[in-house]
């Protein structure tokens, strides 16, 4: 963090190659820590918005559960009384902050987008800290409050973070904070030039890096680095396919806490019902204790809904064999496989093959000519 006392600066991402003294080494630990320390002590409203923006299409670009706890102390460590937030989303960092507050605090909301801040607003209301937020829609930043902000949050386009910070050094006070988030930018700082990167982290990784080299030499602030402590996890995860006459089910399955969609929806409410239960076979033969601590998204297309069905049995079936295999332990995984072959084998082997009609002009399927051995 960053101010005319601290700015959050992001330094050295924990590539694997690299080292990991600082960063966590497992999704499991990080969950850990959230069902240790921070859900237990997370705020009623901040977790019902937390679970609200986690079925929004855009829900990665939420604050997490830790982040939104550590702003919500440190403001409380400051004593701060006004603050600043560029990029709101649905608000959960947002209420975080309010909550920090003093009932005459004052929050400078702004996104370019209101329609995602009115999504949280009822949670915001229900929480009573909705007097404490000034909402702007734009991406104007203010040029009338010059050094009268404790704090400033920013987590928006990462295209334009040099310019935000040439501008907020002005309006925060000597000894305020301003923290910038996704510095880091998903540990992409310390990754090789010819790294495969998806086009938009390689696109915001140079604006990313501009900024951490422009706070590093800026001798009007101190920095302070807090790492994210989910950055450089590695994501333990496999993929499997199913298939059943030309439909084809992809299932991804990842650590997690049990979630199984298909095609987007819940595996609950998977059509037509009456094949409901084809497609909850392995779980209902396996348990649900084994499908608890790993998600699945399931993508399929092709054939019928039956052939559908069966293509999504087999593909769960095979990514939980592939995952206990990969990242449980080898007896576990014999022990679901066993269960899933007594059961039938076509769970976790099938001939995706089908008869094809008799082409045209070919031979019959009677013998037109009879040998004669005469």
């Amino acid at each position: 963090m960053a101010t005319n006392g601290e700015v959050q600066q992001n330094q050295v991402s924990k590539h694997q190659e690299v080292g990991h003294k600082s960063l966590l080494q497992s999704d499991a630990l990080y969950q850990y820590i959230l069902e240790t320390s921070v859900h237990p002590r997370e705020p009623e409203a901040m977790k019902e918005l937390r679970e609200l923006t986690a079925k929004h299409p855009w829900n990665l670009m939420t604050t997490s559960a830790d982040e939104g706890q550590f702003l919500n102390m440190l403001l409380k460590l400051i004593n701060a009384k006004n603050t600043m937030e560029i990029g709101v989303y649905t608000g959960y960092s947002l209420l975080a902050t309010a909550l920090a507050l003093p009932d005459d605090g004052k929050i400078l909301a702004m996104d370019i987008n209101r329609d995602n801040y009115e999504l949280g607003l009822p949670i915001i209301e229900k929480a009573g800290v909705a007097h404490k937020i000034d909402f702007k829609e734009g991406p104007a930043l203010p040029g009338k409050y010059h050094g009268t902000f404790d704090f400033i949050f920013v987590d928006a386009d990462k295209d334009n973070y040099l310019n935000y910070h040439k501008r907020l050094i002005d309006l925060v006070k000597v000894g305020g904070v301003i923290g910038y988030d996704n510095t880091l930018w998903n540990g992409s700082v310390v990754a090789p030039p010819d790294a495969p990167l998806r086009k938009y982290v390689r696109y915001y990784r140079d604006f990313v890096l501009e900024l951490n080299k422009a706070l590093a030499v800026d001798p009007r602030i101190e920095i302070w680095t807090r790492k994210l402590l989910n950055m450089a996890a590695p994501i333990e995860s496999v993929q499997c396919f199913g298939r059943k006459k030309t439909a084809v089910a992809v299932t991804y399955c990842k650590r997690g806490r049990g979630l199984i969609k298909i095609n987007g929806c819940p595996i609950e409410l998977v059509e037509p019902e009456i094949l409901r239960y084809k497609a909850y076979e392995p779980i209902l033969l396996l348990g649900r204790h084994r499908f608890a601590g790993v998600d699945m998204r399931i993508r399929v297309k092709g054939g019928g809904h039956t052939s559908q069905i069966y293509a999504i049995r087999q593909s769960i079936a095979k990514a939980l064999v592939a995952f206990y295999q990969k990242y449980v332990d080898e007896q576990s995984k014999k022990e679901i496989k066993d269960i899933l072959v007594r059961y039938d084998r076509t769970l976790l082997v099938a001939d995706p093959r089908r008869c094809e009609p008799k082409k045209f002009g070919g031979r019959g399927a009677r013998a037109r000519f009879q040998k004669s051995y005469r």
